[in-house]
């Protein structure tokens, strides 16, 4: 077996043109993995809907490198990975700047009441002058909390400072000198809710961040604030959010990520004018794609010049 590559599903066409330039044959799926091609690979690329477990990695003996697009890696069994020297790396910042954009976006939209006025501007018969009843509000002034201040929190922060809002945040493994020095690290989350008008969570999923936001911190947030999820829905209590927005507890939600994805039509948040919802989509551009498939390709031609790949997340002794 030599420098067989299996993408779960399209990464898009440049990662197949590199594959195919430097003479890497790949097989690609449909979006779900297929015993044939897991017992034939070396190399694989998920993607981002599926889990890679003892079970799939049970059918893959002579994988050696996943390759994932993309800076989460949560639905990756790292540990079992590394007991079987198998390198698991990322691509960490290449979809940093979209996914920092469509925060402010959500930000904006919920603040501005966009979602409401532009469906009640397409009813049968609007009053086109209906700004009283849909008063909006400014970013400027106002107070941002970031929770997790990594590549992409830290581009949220200078756009935020850019509209002319206070920054502060929380992240137990920020490193100082990374940190704008506008920016407000605060000693605990709960001191931080209680300060912010808007809420932005930029965490990675697991064990340690499940259901970081939950009945208890929204109880300690302003009954004004909005809370932004462009992280991983298993941040979020779901069941809390749509209590503490259906009872007024805060003001509003702007996500892209939901603990049960796809959103379930019966799902209350869909139905809420207070809530903007995007699926899953805060890194689709153009532009990170092409990073993405870029850093992708750079992995596994350091793999196979001998090199830790360099952006493994895991140590193969």
């Amino acid at each position: 077996m030599e420098k067989n590559v299996y993408l779960v599903r399209s990464h898009g066409s440049l990662i197949e043109k590199l594959l195919e330039a430097n003479g890497f044959p790949y097989q690609r799926g449909d979006g779900v993995f297929h015993p044939e091609l897991l017992s034939q690979c070396e190399v694989l690329l998920p993607g981002g809907r599926v889990t890679v477990n003892e079970e799939i990695l049970n059918q893959a003996p002579g994988l050696r490198l996943i390759v994932k697009s993309g800076a989460g890696y949560d639905r990756i069994d790292v540990e079992a990975c590394t007991r079987r020297k198998i390198y698991v790396a990322n691509t960490p910042d290449t979809n940093s700047v979209s996914v920092a954009e469509h925060t402010l976006m959500l930000m904006l939209a919920v603040a501005k009441k966009v979602y409401p006025i532009s469906l009640y501007l397409r009813c049968d018969d609007p009053d086109f002058w209906c700004r009283d009843r849909y008063e909006g509000m400014e970013l400027h002034g106002k107070t941002l909390c970031i929770a997790g201040l990594g590549h992409i929190g830290r581009k949220v922060a200078r756009l935020a400072d850019a509209f002319g809002m206070k920054v502060i945040g929380y992240d137990p493994f920020a490193h100082q000198p990374d940190i704008p020095s506008f920016l407000q690290v605060c000693g605990s989350l709960d001191d931080a809710l209680s300060e912010a008008d808007f809420v932005s969570l930029h965490v990675p999923g697991g064990p340690a961040t499940f259901h970081m936001i939950n009945a208890a911190s929204m109880n300690l947030m302003k009954k004004s604030a909005i809370l932004i999820n462009a992280s991983r829905g298993s941040v979020v209590d779901q069941e809390a959010l749509i209590r503490a927005l259906q009872t007024g507890r805060i003001a509003g939600a702007g996500l892209d990520v939901y603990e049960n994805e796809p959103l379930k039509r019966d799902n209350p948040l869909i139905r809420m004018e207070n809530v903007v919802l995007t699926p899953h989509c805060a890194g689709n551009t153009a532009e990170a794609h092409q990073r993405i498939q870029t850093g992708c390709m750079d992995n596994i031609l350091d793999f196979y010049a001998g090199k830790r790949p360099r952006y493994a997340v895991n140590e193969i002794i």
